[in-house]
């Protein structure tokens, strides 16, 4: 798969690695498609069907549902756990080092590829391109106050919302991000980071 785009899904809990392999998918040229933690397998075989995923980067809390998706998936070509001690995404990352990526991003093109909730039916993956992911953040005003501080996220990782306002937004005035990983913490989170913006 080297040098060319692909398709490649995401699902586990936010984090470092999290982080690092969907934003560094998107700025390969390739296409993210960041999926709900607590699906079963067979929806997880669905997801990756549907969006003709080729590889697929899972949280290691989540190797049995992801190694019985793959069953049905021959197409998935490889799957990585982030959180492998000996293969950590920093050593994946130095692997590659001299790969060419493309440079030729057009802002058209698909970037992401998130799957709807389902609420009246099946869910379905909508398509967004680099263009459409960033009009959300590009046209809000700088304000100084609100960008000294941090901003915590909350929300699950695979939900647009999250990813254009906490995410893409705090990487735009580079504040830090403080990962509310479990709404049960929500409250201690908040009283620890003190957030300017949620």
């Amino acid at each position: 798969l080297e040098g060319r785009r692909a398709n490649i899904a995401l699902i586990g809990h936010t984090g470092y690695d999290y982080l690092t392999v969907m934003l560094g998918t998107v700025c390969a040229g390739s296409v993210i498609v960041p999926l709900d933690a607590q699906m079963n397998a067979d929806t997880l075989a669905d997801h990756l069907q549907r969006s003709d995923a080729e590889i697929i980067f899972y949280e290691s809390s989540l190797a049995e549902t992801v190694n019985a998706a793959l069953k049905s998936c021959p197409y998935v070509k490889r799957s990585h756990c982030i959180a492998d001690t000996e293969n950590t995404i920093d050593t994946l990352i130095s692997e590659y080092s001299d790969t060419v990526y493309p440079s030729d991003i057009s802002p058209d093109e698909c970037a992401f590829i998130i799957y709807t909730s389902g609420t009246t039916g099946k869910s379905k993956g909508v398509m967004l391109s680099h263009r459409n992911m960033l009009s959300t953040i590009l046209p809000i005003k700088p304000n100084p106050e609100l960008e000294s501080g941090d901003v915590c996220a909350f929300l699950p990782p695979h939900h647009v919302f999250s990813i254009s306002c906490d995410y893409l937004y705090a990487f735009r005035f580079g504040m830090a991000i403080c990962i509310c990983d479990d709404l049960s913490h929500f409250i201690d989170d908040i009283k620890k980071y003190q957030p300017a913006t949620i």
